[in-house]
């Protein structure tokens, strides 16, 4: 008997839940489409690269079974929200206006991060230099570590 072939008890769990999720919310199609979701969408939603949505949707294709209670997840929540899923989500002025105010709080974020690092470093700058122990070294040290966390915060 090959390795491959041999299926652990875990391994038996899960194709035995994701059996009751195809029994009880169809395959992967049905679930996206009763989500109201694009395949692009979902990936996106799912954090995957498209051609492993294709794969798993193909015949033969079988997903993670994570992705199978993802999704099972997603549909009761809908269902209990009364939505209708083919009405239309969000209006592209919404997604827009809330993504760039997302986009917004996240550099304020990063803006006050950099001037606490600033001010940290300028009060450790001068107790360095009124305790008189501020070597070329202690200098050098401080602009590489002021310059790596321009750089990761930039990045």
């Amino acid at each position: 008997m090959d390795l491959a072939e041999i299926k652990t008890p875990r391994k038996i769990k899960f194709e035995a839940e994701i059996e009751n999720i195809i029994s009880l919310h169809g395959d992967l199609e049905a679930m996206r489409t009763r989500l109201g979701y694009s395949r692009r969408q979902i990936c996106e939603e799912l954090m995957v690269d498209p051609s492993a949505w294709t794969r798993w949707t193909q015949k033969e294709g079988s997903a993670p079974p994570h992705v199978y209670k993802t999704l099972s997840l997603l549909l009761p929540k809908l269902e209990s929200q009364g939505l209708d899923i083919f009405k239309q989500r969000e209006s592209l002025p919404e997604i827009i206006e809330e993504k760039t105010h997302l986009k917004e709080q996240s550099q304020n974020f990063e803006l006050s991060h950099i001037e606490a690092l600033r001010s940290q470093m300028s009060k450790i700058e001068t107790d360095l230099q009124n305790r008189e122990i501020l070597s070329v070294g202690w200098k050098l040290l401080l602009i590489l570590n002021f310059i790596l966390i321009m750089y990761v915060l930039i990045r």
